[in-house]
């Protein structure tokens, strides 16, 4: 016995399996579907108000063929992702020291802080020297030169639902950095790719 699948699925091809239960029943259902080898020609630039049936709609005229969209953005673990609607998020916060702060920063007890919320599941420290064009005066003339300014931020992977953005500033705060604004990573604005059509 076997599921029967129509033919726009894309399980319509994945051999069935038979295995035994807890309690001895023998229960039928559909193996792992191996994701395929996928070349896309078209990019499609994530809308802030898009979704996948529609994405879809607009380049195959059949909603239910979002699945091939996902097959060809395999970095992306789930298809709400996609699109930034997904439950994890990534969200970057700019840092600064208070003036005077001596030593290294205190990046340990920041990852540490963060790590502790409830929700977060990852923290990536950026620490960066960016060059800076600055006006000063230099025997009477007014000269641009090049300041180095250190770049600070921090990436964290986390839970909308349970840890959203505003509830990681205290941790940061806590670390002994003075957190910017956050600024969600989500997929809006970037591109994704669009296949060929293979399911006719």
């Amino acid at each position: 016995m076997r599921a029967v699948f129509g033919p726009a699925s894309r399980y319509r091809t994945v051999p069935g399996v038979a295995a035994p239960d807890p309690q001895g029943r023998v229960l039928v259902g559909t193996d792992v579907r191996p994701l395929p080898a996928v070349t896309a020609t078209f990019r499609h630039v994530v809308g802030q108000t898009d979704r996948l049936d529609e994405v879809a709609t607009r380049y195959y005229q059949r909603p239910l063929l979002w699945w091939q969209i996902c097959d060809a953005n395999p970095d992306v673990l789930s298809p709400l992702d996609l699109l930034a609607a997904g439950p994890v998020h990534v969200t970057a916060i700019p840092l600064t020291l208070p003036d005077g702060a001596a030593g290294p920063p205190p990046w340990s007890a920041l990852i540490q802080a963060l790590l502790a919320v409830t929700g977060v599941s990852g923290v990536r420290v950026l620490d960066e020297v960016s060059l800076v064009s600055t006006p000063r005066t230099v025997a009477g003339r007014q000269v641009a030169i090049l300041l180095e300014q250190p770049v600070r931020a921090v990436e964290v992977t986390h839970s909308a639902a349970t840890a959203p953005a505003a509830d990681l500033l205290p941790a940061v705060r806590s670390a002994g950095f003075t957190p910017g604004r956050p600024d969600e990573l989500d997929q809006v604005g970037q591109e994704i790719l669009i296949p060929p059509l293979t399911v006719r």
